[in-house]
């Protein structure tokens, strides 16, 4: 059998970088990495990954990666590729409407995996929500699976899909520090942190500003940002706040090192504007494992998945003023600081919902047309128990 998978990242600089022996950059990479290799044990592996430039390299025998820009993926370079490469299934880990279609035209079965949370509001969402139903509804789709509760049930709620064919996934559980937190290290420098893409849409002006503000009060407060981006451009946003000595860009930094520096700092921030796509972050488990008390936007993925006061603390995306007063407070508040630290791993333990990547993906190409039942067995409404406490059927 022949698999492809699309997907944005450069998967064929992550397979070589990983077999070197370099670290992993985000949990989990390594182990889907891995994964998609091993499927060559019997199959060819095809990878078409979206991104600048043009590839097309033979990692391993039957292991292929190919890259083109997303300007490209147009029908006709579309229809052209999938009669050259015939695939027998696919994996889609984007919602490409254009590949998806193109898919069910050729009648080739897929599974769309994705990290995307939907959102109907406006009449463009509506429309490009309703054209991307339409094309999931063709039989050579077993199911929908998204990241996580919220954004598989946005697929719910606003592209209106049945949640009998809707999959939660995850990637593996985190296990936590043993020990809690009783304050900052130091409260006369107390430090936060924050781990992603250095975006305005993830919420990275927002921290900067909200540590100008708290510089402005008097605490003495600094803030740590691992990730890539324009390390240039926002270090030359914090000198425009007068904020340059309390701000540190490291650029990407391995997994490993990122959870380390999870536990050494006092605070996690993940201030995500509700207009950045994505599931429920990384960031989110590694900070509760750490045991660094976590302080969230209200962003549709992770809205209500912990509870605010004890878990967390939540502030309005882009509301760097809201943001300031959260980092202040549990700056201050020794005795807050110490319970959302202790009450970390349960919360853990409650956000992992859905069946695991590898496993998902296994399932669809041992069975893509869901013969035996694999997707009822695991969709949204196989979920036990109610709201954020919603566990896996077994």
């Amino acid at each position: 059998m022949k698999i492809l998978f699309i997907q944005y990242g450069d998967y064929a600089e992550a397979y070589r970088r990983l077999k070197s022996g370099a670290s992993e950059t985000y949990r989990d990479q390594r182990r889907a990495v891995d994964y998609v290799e091993s499927l060559t044990d019997g199959h060819e592996v095809v990878i078409l990954v979206i991104r600048d430039g043009h590839s097309d390299d033979v990692l391993a025998d039957g292991l292929r990666c190919l890259s083109v820009p997303y300007a490209e993926l147009k029908r006709k370079w579309i229809s052209a590729f999938l009669a050259r490469e015939k695939p027998d299934a696919a994996v889609v880990i984007t919602p490409h409407r254009a590949f998806l279609a193109a898919l069910s035209a050729r009648n080739i079965p897929t599974l769309p995996c994705f990290a995307d949370t939907f959102t109907s509001a406006g009449l463009r969402a509506w429309l490009s929500n309703r054209a991307l139903r339409r094309v999931l509804e063709s039989p050579v789709f077993p199911c929908v699976a998204n990241h996580n509760l919220n954004a598989a049930r946005s697929v719910a709620s606003d592209l209106q899909y049945p949640p009998e064919r809707i999959v939660p996934w995850d990637w593996s559980r985190v296990r936590a520090e043993p020990t809690g937190k009783t304050g900052p290290h130091d409260p006369d420098a107390p430090t936060a942190f924050f781990a992603g893409a250095l975006t305005v849409d993830k919420g990275v002006q927002d921290c900067l500003d909200a540590v100008a503000r708290v510089a402005a009060a008097g605490l003495n407060l600094t803030m740590s940002f691992a990730g890539p981006g324009d390390v240039a451009a926002w270090q030359d946003a914090a000198a425009r706040l007068g904020i340059a000595e309390r701000v540190r860009f490291l650029g990407i930094v391995p997994n490993g090192e990122v959870r380390r520096m999870m536990r050494e700092h006092d605070i996690m921030v993940v201030p995500s504007r509700h207009g950045y796509a994505e599931g429920l972050p990384n960031t989110i488990y590694e900070a509760l494992a750490a045991r660094s008390p976590l302080i969230v936007s209200d962003h549709p993925a992770f809205r209500g998945r912990l509870a605010v006061g004890t878990q967390c603390l939540q502030f309005p995306a882009g509301n760097a003023p809201a943001l300031a007063d959260a980092m202040t407070r549990l700056c201050r508040d020794r005795q807050l600081y110490a319970m959302l630290s202790s009450n970390a791993v349960q919360a853990l333990d409650q956000i992992h919902v859905g069946i695991e990547w590898h496993s998902l993906v296994g399932h669809f190409l041992d069975d893509p047309h869901d013969g035996t039942g694999w997707v009822g067995r695991h969709a949204l409404t196989a979920l036990s128990g109610v709201g954020d406490r919603a566990v896996d059927n077994p």
